[in-house]
């Protein structure tokens, strides 16, 4: 048996609103390096757009969700992987209870978040997927391919800005918080073979000094080291950092569920503020955008006492 470790973010470039990154892991029969979800999961799986109940697609979230279609297609996805893991979510906090570590995740120290709930799933009709997600077991007990865990950081706007500060390096700060998500589930001493599947951090390309210091001074050997993938290895264990790694199943759901977490968050924090501000325009924290909300909301947020600093994410 191994495992394969899929990771990815979303939010990485707004300036409002959180990153999240977040990991599936997965057990799997013989060599993890090996294992083909795509073709072992196709009567249910699928990479396309679907206009059925009888598939899920699994893609990068980047081609699933945005703001004209709204959130349903991104939530049929997380929420039949939630099924599989025996997950019966009911709300936002209780979802974050799920597959956050809330003494990290510390939303009360953002007031959109402080007592606010949501009730899930938002948008999709958890019942229209239920024959779906029963034959997607039936097929993991069959082919021995099984997601065992799913687990998020919600990086809030202040400890995003404390550790770009103090890292001085965006990219670095990515990689940083996803291996701290990594030691939350793996260590380099584990004996079953693991296959961790990221994608590109900001442009870097080497990550052997920042797996060093993640994982307490371990050796790790690079594999290679170039602009398409950044490969090492540690004893039975392969780890690569690979541009557009959403083709990969367990990367494209990680990334379903980074971004499913963060469009819930705005939907949170633009109810926040249109309840003091009702005429601004929501935002989606891009840039741009972000500059004309906080300029809308400025006077507000002088009134209500909020620092800039849980408000805005300075890169």
């Amino acid at each position: 048996m191994g495992i394969v470790i899929g990771m990815d973010e979303a939010g990485y470039g707004p300036n409002l609103g959180p990153l999240v990154v977040s990991l599936t892991v997965w057990r799997v029969p013989g060599d993890p390096t090996a294992a083909d979800f795509w073709t072992t999961f196709s009567p249910v799986v699928t990479q396309t757009s679907v206009t059925n109940t009888e598939q899920i697609q699994l893609a990068d979230s980047k081609k699933i969700f945005s703001t004209a279609k709204g959130i349903a297609s991104l939530e049929r996805g997380v929420w039949c992987a939630l099924q599989l893991l025996g997950e019966n979510i009911s709300s936002w906090n209780r979802l974050l209870d799920a597959l956050t570590d809330r003494t990290r995740c510390v939303t009360h120290v953002e007031e959109w978040f402080a007592e606010a709930d949501l009730d899930l799933p938002h948008e999709h009709d958890a019942d229209e997927t239920l024959s779906t997600v029963a034959r997607w077991r039936d097929q993991q007990e069959e082919s021995e391919h099984r997601l065992v865990t799913v687990k998020s950081d919600l990086m809030l706007t202040a400890r995003w800005n404390e550790l770009v500060r103090r890292l001085d390096n965006k990219g670095l700060a990515l990689t940083q918080t996803s291996l701290e998500l990594l030691r939350s589930v793996w260590s380099p001493a584990s004996t079953e073979p693991t296959l961790i599947v990221a994608d590109k951090h900001g442009g870097r390309n080497r990550y052997v000094a920042v797996l060093s210091e993640a994982f307490d001074g371990e050796l790790f050997h690079i594999e290679d080291e170039g602009a398409a993938s950044s490969r090492y290895r540690i004893g039975p264990h392969e780890i690569r950092f690979e541009r557009q790694a959403e083709r990969h199943l367990p990367v494209a759901l990680a990334s379903m569920f980074s971004k499913y977490l963060r469009e819930l968050s705005m939907i949170l924090f633009n109810r926040y503020w249109q309840h003091h501000r009702p005429d601004v325009k929501a935002t989606a924290g891009y840039p741009e955008d972000a500059k004309r909300f906080l300029a809308a909301i400025s006077a507000t947020q002088v009134e209500l006492g909020i620092p800039l600093d849980s408000l805005w994410r300075e890169r």
